[in-house]
């Protein structure tokens, strides 16, 4: 405890420490060992500051279980743990770039084509603000299109 409290860690407990104490283990050697082991965990949190994602491995080495004051676990579990999560969202990234390459036009029976129509703007627009004309498609349901609509009419846009 004395040697913990010097070194400014508080979460390691006595059992954490795997030295056995015999009748024949002398005081001064169990001391050595207490703080050689604390030493070592001291180099560790040391080791883990300059990491990237330290305050992730930091809990990952306190916590109970196999990364439990091992550094090297715990610094490769989290490193794992960010490269699978980097994975999976690239996967989910190029899901959504393939979903948005795919354009599902419904089946137009007897639809006909026409050019667009261009119109001609009053003087008075002119004067006041220049306006722009902007073609595209839309691909929605019914509902969403209908709720397009009102936007743009709510919104005082033109539209043909």
């Amino acid at each position: 405890d004395e040697v913990c409290e010097s070194m400014g860690i508080d979460f390691l407990a006595f059992a954490d420490t795997g030295i056995a104490i015999t009748m024949s283990v002398s005081e001064k050697s169990l001391y050595a060992q207490a703080a050689a082991f604390v030493d070592r965990v001291a180099a560790d949190i040391q080791m883990i500051a300059t990491q990237k994602n330290c305050a992730e491995i930091l809990a990952e080495y306190k916590a109970d279980g196999i990364c439990h004051l091992n550094a090297a676990k715990a610094i490769t579990e989290v490193s794992d743990r960010h490269r699978r999560i980097e994975e999976e969202s690239s996967k989910q990234q190029t899901a959504v770039q393939i979903e948005a390459e795919i354009v599902v036009e419904p089946k137009m029976e007897n639809a006909t084509l026409t050019a667009p129509v261009v119109i001609e703007l009053e003087e008075e627009e002119k004067e006041n603000e220049k306006t722009f004309c902007v073609q595209f498609s839309v691909y929605g349901t019914r509902e969403q299109l209908k709720e397009l609509k009102k936007f743009l009419e709510n919104g005082g846009y033109r539209y043909e």
